[in-house]
């Protein structure tokens, strides 16, 4: 059985704004154009920077995490950033950086 909700301005009556309304009950409407980490999968972030940065080697000097430090492999640094936020949020970070650099690059 396929239960589908549609939020109508109507259910959440404010005097500022649709959005406003959602955010009253703890939903919020993103604008995903401008989030570039928006539909980007993990593993995808994960090589575009092994790549930038030349391998595990380059990676560890920028993130000093052990698992892309001692015998690293995508797999394993997978299963560790999706278990652990603070590291997923430096990958991020620096994902998010190298996005920067590359259009300054493109300039």
């Amino acid at each position: 059985m396929l239960i589908t909700f549609k939020f109508q301005p109507s259910h959440f009556p404010t005097s500022s704004g649709y959005n406003d309304g959602l955010q009253k009950y703890g939903l919020s409407i993103m604008n995903a154009s401008n989030d570039p980490l928006h539909g980007k999968k993990l593993a995808d972030i994960l090589d575009e920077l092994l790549d930038y940065y030349g391998g595990f080697e380059g990676l560890s000097r920028k993130i000093e995490i052990r698992c892309f430090c001692i015998d690293p492999s995508v797999k394993s640094s997978l299963r560790f950033l999706r278990t652990t936020p603070w590291a997923r949020e430096k990958v991020e970070s620096l994902y998010l950086y190298v996005l920067r650099q590359k259009a300054k690059q493109k300039s």
